[in-house]
């Protein structure tokens, strides 16, 4: 099928508007998607849990004086679960277009490296979206499949197809491994995380991380910031990670570095870690030029 221009908005993380080429097609998870994507997807989640937001330690605060878990619920619906061939990952919500409730969604180069294909051969990823219904009942892998293919009313089934979404891929950087991602018909509470500035960022300032780790869906982990390195390599290049003790384990990758306020610092990567024991973030400010140089690249005939 012919692809068609689209305008979109990069809201705050670019502050430009740009055309993406993008394909034309909607599928929806029930009657679109290939079984075996809708399989490995089950495979992937089964015996996890969601934690319910209420189970959150909602006394705990950050040193800003922050709650934990009104930054958890003010976010969790902008982190998506990235499933594709070969893992799984975490991703961020950046712009919800007002129009047509498609997002723009940032996840790792190396999480989306491998995709599945659809009859017409269109390359996507699956997401999954939180949902409150979700919440407290493990996943069983036959029931996950048995909800897609069919109409069951149960509560939880129609929780999981309104959450179950694909993503289609429209650039990445190897170097920076960051990939930007477009889903359409986003959940309609799914709101974008805003970005912080990176020249705001020290050493030992609180931060958060929400992700998919092995095992777990949308966990909280929390730390400080250990140290703001600039000349970290990136492919023949150099750029800005942030190096952090939080807490993170495969399956984060991809998610939010978070401000005790909610803001996006930086995009946690595994491929960048360097030394062993040291996580680090792809900076605010180089996924903010990756966006850029995508829209750059968009605009030339």
């Amino acid at each position: 099928m012919k692809l068609r221009m689209y305008l979109v908005r990069m809201a705050a993380l670019i502050g430009v508007v740009t055309s993406i080429l993008v394909p034309t097609i909607a599928f929806t998870a029930e009657e679109a998607v290939p079984l075996a994507a809708i399989e490995r997807m089950g495979d992937s989640l089964a015996g996890r849990s969601v934690v319910r937001e209420e189970d959150l330690a909602g006394a705990v605060q950050t040193r800003a004086g922050t709650s934990l878990r009104d930054l958890y619920r003010s976010v969790v619906r902008a982190v998506p679960l990235v499933v594709a061939p070969d893992g799984t990952g975490s991703a961020i919500v950046i712009h919800v277009d007002p129009a047509d409730s498609s997002a723009l969604v940032i996840t790792n180069h190396h999480v989306v490296e491998k995709t599945f294909k659809n009859e017409q051969g269109t390359p996507f990823v699956l997401t999954l979206f939180y949902d409150r219904q979700l919440a407290g009942e493990p996943f069983n892998s036959e029931q996950f499949v048995s909800c897609v293919k069919s109409q069951e009313k149960t509560p939880w089934c129609e929780a999981l197809r309104r959450s179950l979404r694909t993503a289609w891929v429209l650039g990445t950087d190897p170097a920076r491994d960051l990939a930007l991602l477009r889903v359409v018909n986003v959940p309609p509470d799914v709101k974008p995380i805003r970005d912080a500035t990176i020249d705001t960022v020290e050493p030992g300032d609180d931060v958060a991380v929400i992700g998919h780790p092995k095992g777990l869906v949308w966990s909280l982990t929390q730390g400080i910031v250990s140290a703001v390195r600039t000349k970290f390599p990136m492919g023949s290049s150099q750029g800005t990670v942030i190096q952090t003790q939080t807490p993170i384990a495969p399956g984060n990758s991809g998610g939010p570095l978070l401000t005790p306020e909610g803001r996006l610092v930086g995009v946690i990567t595994w491929q960048l870690r360097g030394e062993q024991g040291l996580n680090a973030a792809v900076a605010i400010n180089e996924v903010q030029g990756f966006a850029s140089e995508l829209a750059a690249k968009s605009r030339k005939p």
